[in-house]
């Protein structure tokens, strides 16, 4: 029997890892303060020593993943191998994923309403956390110094 995307490697299915940054976000290592999910949409909080950063999607989002590190260390250090980069992660925290192997499985566990190729997976990493997010929309992204 076949894997499904979800069990193949990053590394056999030429997953591109890429640090995003859309708003000018200022470099550092970040905590997630808070992940609310309710009406108005999806909102990731994530603080440093100087700035607080909300992570907004404005609406329905497709998927939402959250992971401590610890159960991440295969994706990490694969992706970490792929760059030739040990601190590949380190004082940064926002990524986009391209040929996402979790977006193929909305399509797949979707039959196919939503395409992969019209999805967007964007990945928070921290020290303690990963979260995905699958979504058909960018997220809004705000900068408050602390």
């Amino acid at each position: 029997m076949e894997n499904s995307n979800m069990e193949k490697s990053n590394l056999e299915i030429q997953e591109q890892w890429l640090k995003w940054n859309p708003s000018k976000l200022p470099e550092g290592n970040y905590t997630v303060i808070s992940f609310t999910q309710d009406l108005e949409g999806t909102k990731i909080i994530l603080e440093n020593e100087k700035n607080m950063v909300k992570v907004f999607f404005d609406g329905i989002i497709l998927l939402a993943r959250i992971s401590t590190e610890g159960i991440r260390i295969q994706t990490v250090g694969e992706i970490q191998y792929k760059k030739c980069d040990d601190y590949f992660f380190r004082g940064w925290f926002l990524y986009r994923i391209e040929n996402s192997k979790l977006s193929d499985w909305v399509t797949e566990e979707s039959c196919g309403i939503y395409d992969s190729s019209e999805l967007i997976h964007i990945c928070i990493v921290t020290d303690e956390d990963l979260i995905d997010i699958i979504s058909t929309f960018e997220p809004e992204i705000e900068i408050t110094p602390i």
